[in-house]
């Protein structure tokens, strides 16, 4: 598992559990320690990745995310024993539109993804995008825009957590 945040300016990984240790803390109202862990390590990284942001305007570096997270892949997949399966995925959790000028990084990601067998979800709070739908054709995942963001945790729930 990994989580990669990104916005104008950078992306950077905000958890990853090839390079995390679980540190025991004791019992925390009847929560799985490990999933305590990813919590804590998740909100405390994603907090002082917002709080580092300064305010920019420019297309997100989205494709830049989904190449890293290729690399990430890559890399688990080459230290991995060989009788070892691993079916990949990357899930675009998004609220930026369209970023057109990064149209050849976006394919060269998707291509890359296909090549690999890495299947691409996307799931966008706000805006139709033909291009990251497009990815999702070409890797064979799954594109939903929600129609409304109250219902966001039932989305990822039910329609992406199955797979």
């Amino acid at each position: 598992l990994a989580l990669i945040a990104c916005h104008s300016g950078s992306s950077e990984f905000i958890f990853s559990d090839k390079d995390s240790e679980v540190l025991p803390t004791g019992q925390n109202d009847g929560q799985y320690e490990l999933l305590a862990h990813v919590e804590r390590s998740i909100r405390a990284n994603l907090k002082n990745f917002i709080l580092r942001t300064e305010p920019t305007t420019g297309d997100s570096l989205l494709a830049g995310s989904c190449a890293m997270a290729l690399c990430y892949i890559h890399r688990i997949i080459r230290e991995k024993s060989p009788t070892m399966k691993m079916n990949s995925r990357i899930l675009v959790i998004t609220g930026s539109g369209e970023s057109v000028s990064q149209y050849m990084n976006y394919m060269n990601v998707f291509f890359t993804a296909h090549k690999e067998n890495v299947i691409v979800d996307v799931l966008s709070m706000e805006h139709d995008l033909g291009l990251l739908q497009q990815g999702c054709d070409i890797t064979e995942g799954l594109y939903l825009k929600i129609p409304q963001l109250q219902g966001l945790l039932q989305y990822l729930l039910w329609v992406f957590l199955p797979e």
